[in-house]
């Protein structure tokens, strides 16, 4: 005999029973998703090997001031008064008309990028002993200065009172304190090439007799300043 409410029991306790089983399956799932899980790192840095990939470059000037020029002294001299300048026979006995000139060479080291420099007026060499108490003879004698960039190796133009080969930097003022003018040369890197300057100082021709026996020495300064 047909029984609606045995029926209808027997039904939901079935549903029952799939809704629990259901339920257990999406359960069972979760809980192995989370059981095993792959894992991985990955590392960067800046460089190649046992090679650091960053740093900072370096800006470096060397000078050589032998006379005549060997490009075999070169070194560093950053505080006044600085490298001695091999000025000619008789620069300190000059007489009225007299002229002498020294060279300088500047350059990069190999591993320096590259820059400029600009000549400063003289200065009092420091820790030099002198007697122009006055500066009668610092202001009396007469400053000439020139350039010239030339390639490693090549000749190099003598320097000498007519300063031929060389390009004059003008100055203004009177003296061995005349300021030159604010104009820059340019030092390649890697020692690309070497900058010469000439110093001519010259005694006037018209030389007062109070000249005699005093004795200066002026010190020059080269701004250096990286590209």
């Amino acid at each position: 005999m047909f029984n609606l409410w045995t029926t209808l029991r027997h039904s939901r306790t079935r549903n029952k029973v799939l809704a629990i089983s259901s339920a257990g399956l999406v359960v069972g799932v979760g809980a192995a998703m989370t059981l095993a899980t792959w894992t991985d790192t990955e590392w960067d840095f800046a460089g190649s090997g046992t090679i650091p990939g960053l740093g900072t470059s370096t800006f470096i000037v060397q000078q050589d001031a032998s006379n005549p020029y060997t490009g075999t002294h070169f070194g560093n001299f950053h505080t006044n008064p600085g490298n001695s300048l091999d000025f000619e026979i008789g620069a300190l006995v000059l007489s009225p008309g007299d002229s002498v000139a020294a060279p300088v060479a500047l350059e990069t080291t190999p591993d320096s990028v590259a820059g400029t420099l600009q000549l400063q007026a003289a200065v009092a060499a420091s820790g030099v002993t002198t007697n122009d108490v006055n500066n009668d003879l610092w202001e009396a004698l007469q400053l000439q200065v020139g350039w010239v960039s030339v390639t490693p190796g090549d000749p190099v133009p003598a320097c000498n009172a007519t300063m031929v080969g060389f390009a004059p930097i003008a100055m203004s003022g009177t003296g061995l304190g005349a300021v030159p003018s604010p104009t820059t040369q340019t030092l390649q890197a890697a020692t690309g090439n070497v900058l010469h300057y000439c110093f001519v100082v010259t005694m006037p021709a018209n030389a007062p007799d109070t000249l005699q026996g005093l004795t200066v020495a002026p010190a020059w300064q080269f701004n250096a300043v990286s590209s």
